[in-house]
């Protein structure tokens, strides 16, 4: 199974993507975005959103992805 953690500016842009890729699913997942773009330079400030999708059977789930806004400051 495979979670993605996808980066979005306000535009639409995908600034980063994380991957985890496991062998066993179950169990709690935690990733975290460091505030740098894909080619690690630090973003600016502002709004940005995050949608993190999980590859799962569709048969086997109502909802394989969620999607929310973070904010960052420095």
């Amino acid at each position: 199974q495979t979670v993605t953690l996808s980066v979005y500016d306000l535009s639409g842009r995908l600034v980063r993507q994380l991957d985890e890729q496991r062998a066993d699913a179950r169990g709690q997942y935690v990733m975290r975005w460091d505030g740098t773009n894909s080619a690690a330079a630090l973003v600016a400030p502002g709004t940005y959103l995050v949608r993190i999708d999980v590859d799962v059977d569709s048969r086997s789930a109502n909802n394989a992805s969620r999607t929310q806004g973070v904010y960052v400051a420095y």
